[in-house]
């Protein structure tokens, strides 16, 4: 079992909220079929970060295997960062250990 945590981004978690309510709006139960497959994607992030697809210097995003959405990440040496999709990332610093960045909103 992975040890790493998961930290979820203010915005990224209202996304996420967000999108549960438009699929069970849609369809009864599928907001909650999302939200499993939101789950399913977390774990498969924390076991293996590194085999999603790098889109920028140190994010990659996972697509979920039954819905049209990716979930956009940082991995740290001791957890993984969720960020929203719809923002920009600079990288502020950069050392060993650390990369400091600073999100901005669209």
């Amino acid at each position: 079992m992975c040890k790493i945590k998961v930290q979820i981004h203010e915005e990224a978690e209202k996304e996420l909220w967000h999108a549960v309510e438009f699929y069970e709006d849609k369809v009864r139960g599928l907001g909650l079929d999302f939200e499993n497959e939101i789950q399913i994607a977390l774990i498969s992030i924390k076991e293996n970060p590194n085999r999603y697809t790098e889109v920028q210097s140190g994010i990659r995003r996972c697509l979920l295997r039954r819905f049209p959405f990716f979930i956009y990440f940082i991995e740290y040496r001791e957890y993984i960062w969720i960020v929203p999709r719809f923002c920009n990332l600079y990288v502020l610093k950069v050392t060993r250990d650390l990369i400091i960045i600073h999100v901005k909103l669209r």
